[in-house]
Formats: structure tokens, C-alpha cells, sequence
């Protein structure tokens, strides 16, 4: 994983403020919803390509919900952050 990308994109769905950034073939999305779940994630980002077994994590900490999304190639990670 020698790709590096900083961009951030803002998504905004269901009324909730998502910023998403993305390092490699990961991508960091914040503001989620404080009942995010996995199944959610993989809901959102599956249509911008396969998705690694396991790659995807929700946290919550200090009353703010985040999560991972690791895809299997770069292409998914361009996607999802166009």
C-alpha cells in the first residue's frame, strides 16, 4: 500500500455531515451517526468497489461516531472520494 491520498470530501446523507478522508487503500469517515453499524458502511461505500474482509470498523469516543472502510484496490478508494 504505497498510495497515499489526503483528500477529504463531505457527504452529506440523511441529514448527517459525513467528512471522509482517505490514506491508501483506507478511508476515514467521520460524523457519523451515533447507530452507525459496519452493515451501514458497506451499504454506502460497496458501490464504489470491493470492500477487504474485515475492512470495516465503526468507533465511538467522546460521544462522536467514526469508521474505516479498507478497500481492496486504489480504484475504489479514487471512487468513493469523487
Amino acid at each position: 500500500m504505497s498510495e497515499t491520498n489526503d483528500s477529504i470530501i463531505n457527504t452529506n446523507e440523511g441529514g448527517n455531515n459525513q467528512e471522509t478522508e482517505a490514506e491508501g487503500y483506507s478511508i476515514y469517515v467521520k460524523g457519523l451517526p451515533g447507530n452507525a453499524t459496519p452493515a451501514l458502511l458497506e451499504n454506502e461505500f460497496k458501490k464504489f468497489g470491493p470492500i477487504k474482509s474485515g475492512g470495516i470498523q465503526v468507533r465511538a469516543k467522546n460521544g462522536f461516531s467514526f469508521g474505516f472502510v479498507e478497500f481492496e484496490v486504489a480504484s475504489a478508494v479514487q471512487s468513493a472520494l469523487e
